[in-house]
């Protein structure tokens, strides 16, 4: 069921942004490994945060979940990279 809702939820993002005259939301190859290394690092944070409340793991789960922050910060850099070399390109 989560996915139909995900899907739905695309689908009133495209009719919402068509009604208010926005350009369609462009896919590329840095924006879409830019959400998947935050996905990553979400789902890795995750993990170490598991590791030291669930699984009594302290220090491989600090670890982890350092690891965890590093790529979420890498995450944000990138779309902010990304945003500021947008402008670029249309001229």
């Amino acid at each position: 069921m989560g996915i139909v809702g995900a899907v739905i939820l695309l689908a009133m993002v495209l009719v919402r942004r068509k009604m208010d005259g926005k350009p369609a939301i462009v896919f590329n190859g840095k924006a879409i490994g830019a959400t998947l290394l935050g996905v990553f690092g979400a789902i890795v944070l995750g993990i170490g945060m598991c590791m030291t409340m669930v699984w009594n793991m302290m220090v491989p789960g600090v670890i982890v979940g350092i690891v965890g922050i590093i790529a979420l910060l890498a995450s944000c850099c990138q779309r902010f990279k990304i945003k500021r070399e947008r402008p670029k390109n249309k001229q």
